[in-house]
């Protein structure tokens, strides 16, 4: 991967991201539609991982822990995995409507 600036900070945004999209699948999947309920659980364990990663990076010999920014990273990571997901159930939900109206089915079968 090429260096640019901020680099770690974008790895740790894409790889909570990615997590938080698939927890977050996880829990549409077994929750349905309760978006506030999937942002807030997913938003509270990947805060935790993101902050147990940097405290644990402290005694990693090669290592820095304990940036607050990598931890923002996370963060934001989270809530964009989370938003890419609800938009993504939307667009495909908005889709699946679309084409049932235009063939004159129900969109709920």
């Amino acid at each position: 991967m090429p260096d640019f600036p901020w680099k770690d900070k974008a790895i740790h945004f894409a790889f909570f991201a990615g997590g938080a999209f698939l927890m977050s699948a996880y829990l549409q999947a077994w929750w349905g539609q309760r978006w506030k309920r999937i942002f807030v659980t997913t938003l509270i364990v990947f805060a935790i991982l993101g902050a147990v990663d940097e405290w644990h990076q402290l005694s990693v010999v090669g290592r820095s822990g304990g940036d607050i920014f990598d931890w923002l990273a996370d963060v934001l990571g989270t809530m964009g995995g989370v938003a890419a997901l609800k938009g993504w159930h939307g667009f495909r939900n908005r889709n699946r409507t679309a084409r049932c109206e235009t063939a004159g089915g129900n969109p709920a079968t």
